[in-house]
């Protein structure tokens, strides 16, 4: 199992994630650099495997709503 996630900077300045692989210092690091996350998206069925690791503590990225 791999894959890969994918953040995208909206016109907002916000980001949006299809988060699919593991949280990690990393990551974080990354996604950072880009925003503000403000949603955070499983895709599929496949990808809802890593979504808890980008949502709950200690993690910070919790939306203020979420859909779904």
């Amino acid at each position: 199992m791999g894959g890969r996630s994918t953040a995208i900077k909206l016109s907002s300045g916000d980001v949006w994630v299809i988060a699919s692989t593991p949280f990690d210092d990393e990551t974080k690091e990354a996604v950072e650099k880009l925003g503000t996350v403000k949603y955070i998206v499983a895709a599929d069925a496949d990808h809802h495997f890593y979504l808890c690791a980008w949502v709950l503590p200690p993690r910070p990225y919790v939306p203020s709503t979420t859909n779904g």
